[in-house]
């Protein structure tokens, strides 16, 4: 998960909390750094509400996805959120956004 500096250490503790089996937790500073690349798992990105870090970040994931296409990257963002004048459900990704209603459904069908 990349998420803001003030998040990392509780998102880290809720991670651990739970049956995940990793729980890599970066902070935006981390990420937009000198590291090239993330551990090819499935990554959550949560988007700063400041619109600055949100362009710099959103373009960081897109580099990512262009080097790596089979990584899945999960950008979370208030539903209306837009950058750049452009809202991100119809920018982001090419496949339909997700509602949290409908995530919470699909971890549930993955618990025993």
């Amino acid at each position: 998960m990349i998420v803001a500096e003030r998040h990392t250490t509780r998102v880290a503790r809720l991670l651990a909390a739970t049956d995940a089996k990793f729980g890599f937790v970066l902070s935006y500073p981390e990420w937009s750094g000198s590291v090239t690349g993330l551990a090819r798992i499935a990554t959550a990105v949560l988007l700063p509400a400041e619109d600055g870090s949100a362009r710099l970040l959103l373009a960081r994931v897109e580099e990512l996805s262009r080097a790596w296409p089979e990584l899945s990257v999960l950008v979370i963002a208030e539903p209306d959120r837009e950058v750049n004048g452009r809202r991100l459900d119809q920018t982001v990704s090419p496949r339909a956004p997700l509602a949290e209603e409908m995530l919470d459904e699909i971890a549930m069908e993955d618990l025993p």
